[in-house]
């Protein structure tokens, strides 16, 4: 079922793509946060129905709710993709300022993957090199940084090869 629900990642269809292009990040990011007060909103409605017996009820709140948190994560979808081509340009260089960690790790995990199968166009470097910007957490929630040590957290578990020359900027061998 978990290989199923990976196949089934989100998709965003071209339209909204499109539709969305000439929203910014921010409106993006709201809807995000919109639609997931629904889901919280139809999830705890859906539980108090459950728990006075209302079963069909519970079950309909509980579709919505399902179906906000899917909406929520296209909006979180049309951010990344924002964030990712306004910050990532060099080849060789990923910018995941601005992501959600979750969203950073396929982030990086696309990019080692794709450098990995021979994305680089110079064949002659035996060893490549993936600098991954994180930042330091200055802005995130309460201060605490989230990318930065998720990032190295995965790093270490996946065995790769790395050093912070600045802190918030990896150099990753491949």
């Amino acid at each position: 079922q978990q290989q199923q629900q990976k196949q089934q990642k989100l998709k965003i269809n071209q339209n909204d793509k499109e539709a969305y292009s000439s929203e910014s990040l921010q409106s993006a990011r709201e809807n995000a946060l919109r639609c997931a007060m629904r889901k919280s909103a139809f999830f705890r409605e859906a539980a108090n129905a459950h728990r006075a017996g209302d079963k069909k009820l519970a079950a309909e709140l509980a579709k919505k709710g399902r179906e906000a948190q899917q909406e929520m994560e296209k909006y979180n979808e049309i951010s990344k993709e924002s964030i990712l081509k306004k910050n990532s340009g060099a080849t060789f260089t990923v910018d995941l300022h601005g992501l959600h960690l979750k969203q950073a790790i396929e982030v990086l995990e696309d990019a080692l993957s794709t450098i990995d199968q021979g994305g680089s166009t110079n064949s002659s470097y035996p060893t490549q090199i993936l600098t991954v910007i994180t930042g330091v957490g200055k802005h995130s929630v309460n201060g605490r940084p989230v990318l930065r040590p998720g990032i190295e957290k995965y790093l270490k578990s996946q065995k790769y090869s790395f050093s912070e020359p600045q802190p918030g900027k990896f150099k990753v061998r491949i």
